[in-house]
């Protein structure tokens, strides 16, 4: 058997950890053997040799470049002996090859803009968040039209699937909700990373010297649902106000766009160009490898999450693995993850920058003072993460084992 995820965006960070900790627990499923093919955006700013030399020693799982090509559906239906769905226009994956046709189920990584998939194959969904729904700035604004028409296109496909599955509750409810799917088809799932393990990828080092010698570690990126502009006033206040002491270290994809002094700079770096005594505290290290990371990680005094809204982050089990104080903004995905985990966290309003900047202080006291952060982290049972995706696999070939024991 052999499955392909599809990476419908150019995903780096978290979501490409999220495919690999995926294809990893299909190829390890104990009721058959299953290769995993990873699609990946061939558009992407990837460094290919090194994301190849990842996957290099797993027989089971490989990678595969590929493009989105957009087809009339009433052509993809006679070739592929499908309906025709009501959307007359159709996305197809375009790999140069087999086009992902050798493969006997697709799980596509979605975006929500990625359209209309062709259904020529068993397919699920995979739905990290709709951040959308809340910041829609992220979609351009509410009057950016053929942005919200494609969202439709795609939650069309979405409704056709077999199933659309998350891994927090809120997220699940808004697949429902907002997206209009079935709910005996909108699965909850665990975490696809496993809470209490590191990165494989990952090769832990030295600190940099470059680095100040405890910091606030912001994991981040230019996206407007990060709320840069509230982190940097509650920056502003946490030093100019309540007199805090550390500096702060930013890593993320895109980071370079909110660094004054980077060529790459966006919009969002003019507000730090405009607060100087926050920008004087501040180290941008950009996109870095996920052993760097881990350093960064190990490395602080404390690690901050400040969101609108997300579908909780791994950065939170990171934390919590190295010991370090965790500060997050307080929303409903980020506190399933802690609670059913075990991490400990201190929250604190998105749009509240003095009670951030609070949160920031009580955190750098417990680290001077030595206080344990208390987390508790933990994990599903052995063998009860892999089962649920199991289970996964199930639904997508449930229509083929019907029709097998049938025929026999």
């Amino acid at each position: 058997m052999k499955v392909a995820i599809l990476m419908s965006a150019a995903w780096r960070a978290g979501m490409l950890r999220n495919a690999r900790a995926l294809a990893k627990l299909l190829s390890e499923t104990t009721e058959r053997e299953v290769e995993v093919v990873i699609g990946i955006r061939k558009d992407g700013p990837y460094d290919w040799k090194t994301l190849e030399g990842e996957f290099s020693g797993h027989e089971l799982i490989s990678l595969r470049r590929f493009h989105w090509e957009s087809v009339a559906a009433a052509d993809a239906a006679k070739i592929h002996g499908f309906e025709a769905p009501e959307n007359p226009i159709l996305m197809a994956p375009r790999d140069g090859t087999y086009d992902f046709l050798d493969c006997d189920a697709w799980i596509i990584f979605s975006c929500s803009l990625e359209g209309f998939v062709v259904p020529c194959r068993p397919t699920g969904i995979f739905c990290a968040d709709l951040i959308q729904k809340y910041v829609p700035e992220i979609f351009g604004g509410v009057d950016a039209q053929p942005m919200w028409a494609k969202q439709e296109e795609t939650f069309r496909g979405w409704r056709s699937a077999k199933f659309v599955f998350s891994t927090t509750p809120a997220t699940r409810q808004d697949v429902i909700e907002y997206a209009r799917v079935p709910c005996e088809r909108s699965i909850l799932v665990p975490t696809l990373i496993d809470p209490l393990a590191r990165s494989a990828t990952a090769q832990l080092g030295a600190p940099s010297p470059e680095l100040p010698s405890n910091f606030i570690l912001w994991v981040t990126n230019a996206s407007p649902h990060k709320n840069t502009k509230c982190a940097i006033e509650a920056l502003k206040a946490y030093y100019e106000v309540l007199g805090g002491g550390l500096d702060v270290v930013i890593c993320g994809q895109d980071t370079e766009q909110l660094n004054p002094c980077a060529d790459q700079r966006g919009v969002l770096a003019q507000e730090f160009a405009r607060e100087p005594t926050v920008l004087s505290h501040i180290k941008f290290v950009g996109e870095v490898s996920d052993g760097d990371y881990l350093n960064l990680v190990q490395s602080a005094a404390v690690v901050w999450h400040n969101v609108v809204v997300d579908n909780g982050t791994f950065v939170a089990f990171d934390a919590a693995r190295a010991d370090r104080q965790f500060v997050s903004s307080d929303y409903s995905q980020m506190r399933y993850l802690c609670d059913k985990y075990g991490v400990v966290a201190r929250f604190h309003p998105f749009s509240d920058p003095l009670l951030s900047a609070n949160a920031l202080l009580a955190a750098e006291s417990d680290f001077k003072a030595g206080t344990s952060p208390g987390h508790n982290l933990q994990g599903e049972s052995p063998g009860a993460r892999t089962r649920e995706y199991q289970g996964l696999l199930t639904r997508l070939f449930e229509t083929q084992q019907m029709a097998k024991r049938n025929h026999e």
